[in-house]
């Protein structure tokens, strides 16, 4: 046998794993990668008709109760103006105690966590 010959067998072997490991590795990812395609398409396709139908309904339903929304709150006001003075301040009397204790709580803590920021940045 020649050298030349040898060669081309060498390139002819190595050509021919190239092509083998081709087969075996690259056709199972193309098949792999049709079925995904095929299934993102189903999943756009759900979408759309998720956006299409339910989200329309919904926005069309929350749109109806915005505009109910809209018109209770001149009702409310109504009805606020028809309290009179002296229910205001008898509800009031009864929750003015836990809104003080209430305030006086969260300006302790606000001084508090400024005293101890203080404290932190002179020990640095």
């Amino acid at each position: 046998m020649e050298t030349t010959d040898l060669w081309q067998m060498i390139i002819v072997f190595i050509l021919g794993g190239i092509f083998a490991f081709f087969l075996v590795s690259v056709l199972p990812l193309i098949s792999q990668l049709k079925k995904t395609a095929r299934q993102l398409e189903i999943t756009a396709v759900t979408l759309d008709r998720v956006l299409q139908n339910e989200f329309k309904a919904l926005l069309s339903r929350g749109e109806k109760v915005l505009g109910e929304v809209e018109s209770i709150s001149p009702m409310v006001k109504d009805q606020l103006n028809h309290i009179s003075t002296k229910a205001g301040r008898f509800a009031l009397s009864g929750i003015s105690n836990h809104l003080v204790r209430a305030f006086a709580l969260w300006f302790l803590k606000k001084a508090w966590r400024k005293v101890r920021r203080k404290d932190r940045q002179e020990s640095y």
